[in-house]
């Protein structure tokens, strides 16, 4: 996974210093684990050109190195894409909080719906928007998208 700093060995290129303690399973070999959550996605650009409006997306997991999702547009492997992310919305915690990131497809394989496909994307740039209903301002974090290996 170019440019990544994480991959199937879970080993992590330089980054953000401070520890992470992760419990695998037997047979997984990702050091950051995947969550199995269904957030609002959007797919932003594709290859630095703005993507069509579409069916509203949902990621299947997330991890702090990617995400997992599906989506009837036909990418490639090594295709660089922007996607926004709802973390927070609502009046939980009585904030709004999005993460943009600009990522890669690292894997395609064919949905289980006919014409859908099932995409995983490695984060390369992650910010993350916040916005206080009560002052309607916005603050932008930009953080790497890699961390060390504990």
């Amino acid at each position: 996974m170019p440019g990544s700093g994480c991959n199937r060995q879970g080993k992590a290129g330089a980054g953000v210093g401070f520890r992470k303690r992760v419990v695998l399973r037997a047979d997984e070999r990702r050091l950051y684990a995947r969550l199995p959550l269904n957030l609002p996605l959007r797919v932003k650009r594709i290859a630095g050109q703005p993507a069509a409006a579409g069916n509203s997306l949902f990621t299947k997991d997330i991890s702090s190195c990617g995400v997992r999702f599906m989506a009837r547009q036909a990418l490639d492997v090594d295709t660089p894409v922007e996607l926004e992310i709802e973390l927070v919305t609502g009046p939980l915690a009585g904030r709004h909080l999005q993460m943009v990131t600009l990522a890669r497809i690292v894997r395609v394989e064919a949905g289980r719906k006919p014409g859908w496909h099932e995409y995983a994307a490695s984060f390369e740039e992650i910010t993350f928007l916040r916005e206080a209903p009560a002052s309607r301002s916005i603050e932008a974090t930009e953080v790497p998208a890699t961390l060390p290996a504990a």
